[in-house]
């Protein structure tokens, strides 16, 4: 594949402080892409006319990659430098393919934010999730690494500063009482006065 992928850090600045890399990790090839996408849309029956925005959205799926960094790259002899990604070197360590595999591990364990730039797409604010390296008996001095990284969602909160109350004002406000007046009992009569029987009551007395 002609198209190499460039993983740049977007919230680290300046180079590695353990290996001395430049904060653009620029592969020797990427043999494989995987884009892919998946919408989750509800499985309940939607009502005509209601916006189908409520009812689906667009599931966060990894990108995978398959790279590779090799021990003895293509260089140009005017330069010295490879032809395609970069010197993978750190300190003592000679072999391209142990100080990129160790890279991709000291960022995956570091949580680190960045952008990937392939072929197809620039992806923007993704994280390692998963990797594998699998070396052969005719593959020693390369690596050859399957990578995913997934997309990370960032929300944004606001603060919300209300005026302060007034003096002796209550936390809750109830309704002012209602002045019905001065309230008398009334006197009663003679008939609710006077204990009357059942005999009474149905003769009507």
């Amino acid at each position: 594949m002609a198209t190499t992928a460039i993983i740049t850090r977007r919230f680290d600045f300046g180079t590695d402080p353990v290996g001395g890399l430049a904060d653009v990790m620029i592969f020797d090839s990427v043999i494989r892409e995987k884009h892919q996408f998946h919408v989750e849309i509800t499985k309940n029956p939607v009502e005509t006319g209601q916006s189908l925005a409520d009812h689906a959205y667009v599931a966060q799926v990894p990108l995978e990659l398959e790279i590779v960094v090799s021990d003895t790259p293509f260089v140009d002899t005017s330069t010295g430098l490879p032809l395609h990604g970069q010197t993978w070197t750190s300190g003592q360590i000679t072999k391209r393919s142990v100080v990129a595999w160790q890279a991709i591990l000291d960022k995956a364990a570091s949580f680190v934010v960045f952008d990937v730039q392939t072929g197809l797409k620039l992806y923007q604010n993704m994280m390692f999730q998963d990797g594998s390296a699998e070396q052969k008996k005719d593959s020693a001095g390369i690596l050859r690494a399957t990578i995913q990284l997934i997309p990370v969602q960032f929300a944004t909160t606001a603060l919300v500063v209300y005026p302060p109350r007034g003096p002796k004002k209550t936390k809750r406000q109830a309704a002012p009482p209602a002045n019905a007046g001065k309230q008398e009992a009334s006197e009663p009569s003679d008939q609710q006065s006077k204990p009357t029987s059942i005999a009474a009551q149905i003769v009507g007395l």
